[in-house]
Formats: structure tokens, sequence, C-alpha cells
């Protein structure tokens, strides 16, 4: 793929005959590659996606619901996860353990890991029976 380098450092700018016009656009050029190495770096590191949680329970608190599950694994790091109920994002946290309040019990309750570039893993759900 390509890098569209007018977005990266538009030069809007006439050319400058001048010794600082010059300067001024080779600071710009130098700019968008810099930008171009720190989005290599990202690209080049981590495309694997966390390990699925290891297992999801489901605990009924009166009318909250805590749902417990086994940490995902990544080598980026630490891993979100983000808490869906019936597929829609009701939360997110960095702990493997969720409070939802006031929960709709007849709902499916999935946890999603999430490492830190944005890789997300496969989901772990379940349905209080």
């Amino acid at each position: 793929t390509g890098w569209n380098l007018a977005k990266l450092a538009p030069l809007d700018d006439p050319p400058h005959p001048n010794r600082a016009g010059e300067e001024f656009i080779a600071h710009r050029y130098a700019a968008a590659f810099a930008k171009l190495d720190r989005c290599d770096s990202i690209r080049r590191g981590d495309h694997e996606r966390p390990s699925r949680p290891g297992w999801i329970r489901l605990t009924r608190q009166g009318r909250d619901l805590r749902l417990d599950w086994g940490r995902s694994l990544d080598a980026s790091g630490p891993v979100r996860y983000m808490i869906r109920r019936n597929g829609f994002g009701i939360g997110q946290t960095t702990d493997n353990t969720f409070r939802v309040l006031d929960a709709n019990l007849n709902a499916t309750y999935s946890v999603v890991p999430v490492d830190r570039l944005g890789n997300t893993g496969l989901s772990r759900a379940r349905r209080l029976r």
C-alpha cells in the first residue's frame, strides 16, 4: 500500500526560491517521513489478536449481575475487555470482572478482548438461566 504524502504533510505553499523556503519544505517532508516511521513501527508490531477468555460466569446479585471470566493473553501487553449485552456495548474494563446494574436477566452477555493496538479477540458469551 502506498502513502498519500499530501495528506500527511500538505505542501499548499508555493515553492520558495530562497534558502529559508527550501529549509521550510525540507522540514515538512521530514515531518511527513517521521509520521510514516511511527505508522510502520505500529503496523509491523502486533497483528495477533488476544486469546479468547477462558470461561465466563454470570452471578445474580439482587437486581444486578456480576460477570467474571478467565483472562485473555496477548503479546502486546495488557488487554481491555468490551462488555456487550445482546451484541450492543454496555461498558469496558481492564479487570476480569464487571458489574451490570439493574441487569436484563433474559439477555446474552459477552466479553470481547481488545489489545492495546485495537486487535479484537474472539468473544465468550453466556445467557443467565
